[in-house]
């Protein structure tokens, strides 16, 4: 008994040790962008830029799981992933938020997408066609989504075009070429032990991706919003900030939704192990990831009381507790 603690607890160690490298690479990645705040239109940056390197760790990690054959600590993950930012990172923001000014037309066409992904994946897992098709269709909207961010238009507050310096080019490469390393050296070893350490512990593997894993890999994701909330302070633009840090957490679903987990599904159907939902703890991941992005989405445009916040951060705590208990 006393050994299969030690082995546990050394697993878990491992586990975390591995975690907290790859979300140090999510940082990094996400730093490199944060170099070009102040240079490029608010939602450009925060929606698709700064979504896209603060989601890197998350979608090589799905991705590696469908590889390796892990198909629900890839599902565990990605589910997981927009839980956490829905209700803890949702609660954070409004919390620490000093601006209502969230809502803009870009806004919410992004909700649009991430709401016609979630439902999407919601009717092709209870009819059970998780294939190819459905992955091309997630794509395509993926590509609707930077099209549409590309274009501009929108009426979101742009920050002073200006040109980067040349201390500015090598530290945001700098950052790029760190945080790639970290995340890439260190996403296949943390997916085996995501697998060796349920093992151990007798724990589905899709309950420990779903509770474990985001916590390190949406980490950038709390950084990154905590910085454009306090360089938009400094500079006395607090809504320019508070619609940065939006389109940075919702950006990021975008892409989770869409590109992450069509790219699993089109590689998992190639691979001739087509993705399921089939076991209670699939549906539990799937059904609650469903009910928190759509609450986060209602509370976006209607509600942005820190009363809210602190609702969303306790639902959080609630959901992982839920989970575990389900799980043993």
């Amino acid at each position: 008994m006393s050994a299969h603690i030690t082995q546990s607890l050394s697993e878990l160690g491992l586990l975390l040790g591995y975690l907290a490298a790859v979300s140090a690479g999510g940082y990094t990645l996400g730093r490199a962008s944060e170099i070009l705040l102040g240079r490029l239109q608010a939602r450009m940056i925060g929606g698709v830029l700064l979504g896209f390197a603060v989601t890197l760790p998350e979608y090589l990690f799905a991705l590696i799981s469908t590889l390796s054959h892990h198909n629900d600590v890839a599902l565990g993950s990605a589910f997981g992933g927009n839980i956490f930012l829905f209700t803890l990172l949702y609660g954070v923001l409004f919390l620490a938020n000093k601006s209502a000014g969230a809502t803009y037309r870009g806004l919410v066409f992004d909700a649009v997408v991430l709401g016609s992904s979630t439902l999407l994946i919601l009717f092709a897992s209870i009819t059970n066609s998780l294939n190819i098709y459905v992955g091309s269709v997630l794509i395509l909207l993926y590509a609707l989504f930077i099209a549409y961010s590309a274009r501009g238009g929108d009426d979101l507050k742009e920050n002073p075009v200006g040109f980067l310096s040349v201390k500015s080019k090598l530290a945001s490469l700098g950052f790029f070429a760190v945080g790639l390393i970290l995340t890439v050296g260190f996403i296949h070893p943390l997916v085996n032990q995501v697998v060796l350490f349920s093992s151990t512990v007798g724990i589905p593997p899709v309950i420990t991706s779903f509770t474990l894993v985001p916590a390190g890999d949406e980490l950038p994701e709390l950084v990154a919003m905590l910085t454009l909330l306090r360089s938009a302070s400094k500079g006395n633009t607090d809504t320019q900030g508070s619609q940065a840090a939006y389109a940075n957490l919702i950006g990021s679903k975008v892409q989770s939704n869409t590109l992450l987990i069509g790219t699993i599904l089109i590689a998992a159907s190639i691979l001739g192990n087509p993705l399921m939902v089939s076991d209670k703890y699939s549906w539990f991941t799937l059904y609650t990831m469903v009910a928190t992005t759509f609450t986060g989405l209602f509370a976006t445009f209607y509600t942005t009381r820190r009363c809210v916040g602190i609702l969303l951060i306790a639902t959080y705590f609630i959901i992982m507790g839920v989970s575990v208990g389900l799980g043993m």
